[in-house]
């Protein structure tokens, strides 16, 4: 049985990006994946092993949400994780 991982890449104002890059990295392997957010900012990524740690950020123009971690202990095969990039910096 496989995870998926899904969710909405957000701004500040809770509106969803699309267009963000959203990379999940195995930890266990150290491969990386990347994926584009599609209308309203939503993500999936499908076909995970639950047996590994995975790590997740969104980057758009130049600023990157806070990395998340997911772990093999949480036993939910599927995992909802939105992801907030902050607004450019005046």
């Amino acid at each position: 049985m496989t995870r998926t991982v899904s969710g909405v890449v957000l701004d500040e104002a809770e509106n969803g990006i699309e267009g963000a890059t959203v990379e999940l990295a195995d930890v266990q392997t150290g491969k990386r994946v990347a994926v584009y957010s599609q209308e309203g900012g939503q993500y999936h990524f499908s076909d995970l092993w639950p047996s590994h740690d995975y790590k997740i950020k969104a980057t758009f123009k130049g600023s990157s949400s806070e990395g998340r971690q997911i772990s093999s202990i949480d036993t939910r095969m599927r995992v909802v994780i939105n992801l907030t990039i902050p607004g450019p910096k005046h």
